[in-house]
């Protein structure tokens, strides 16, 4: 993920799952981790696809 946890694109992601500013880890809900998880996955995936196909 070089570089991607303090991106744009992945902040954007956090404040979708009502996270902004400080993350504080023990406030989480398994739940928000995981949908957290998937999400930024799902992004960077769609990164490293667009980048291998040039767009």
């Amino acid at each position: 993920m070089g570089g991607f946890i303090g991106s744009p694109e992945a902040k954007e992601i956090y404040a979708r799952h009502g996270m902004t500013g400080g993350l504080e880890a023990s406030s989480l809900t398994a739940d928000q981790v995981i949908g957290l998880a998937q999400d930024l996955a799902a992004s960077e995936q769609l990164r490293q696809a667009r980048r291998t196909l040039g767009r």
